[in-house]
């Protein structure tokens, strides 16, 4: 996974659905400022304040209320306060908040 000076992710190798050889822009998502990565999933922050996830959610760790997978990336509502940093493990995932909560899922 890679960010542009633009805020466009690009991502290659493998996921939880197949393996791409050739890097591809993550379509769906613009003015990213911050991602992370776990085993199967990402999450991404844009410029204002919004969270998207996808992948793998085998333990919740997209933060959707359930255990589906997604293959785009999806907007993770939780909070009205905009988050400004992300984090990821194996299968779990965390998220800065500009008021200095800090959410952890998975």
């Amino acid at each position: 996974m890679a960010l542009t000076n633009e805020g466009f992710l690009w991502s290659w190798g493998r996921t939880c659905a197949r393996t791409v050889d050739i890097p591809q822009r993550v379509t769906g998502i613009s003015n990213v400022v911050a991602f992370s990565c776990g085993c199967f999933h990402t999450v991404a922050v844009c410029k204002d304040g919004e969270l998207f996830a996808w992948g793998e959610n085998r333990d919740g760790q997209l933060g959707t209320g359930n255990t589906s997978s997604c293959s785009l990336p999806t907007i993770i509502s939780f909070s009205s306060v905009p988050v400004v940093n992300v984090c990821c493990g194996g299968n779990h995932s965390m998220a800065l908040l500009r008021n200095g909560s800090l959410y952890c899922w998975g």
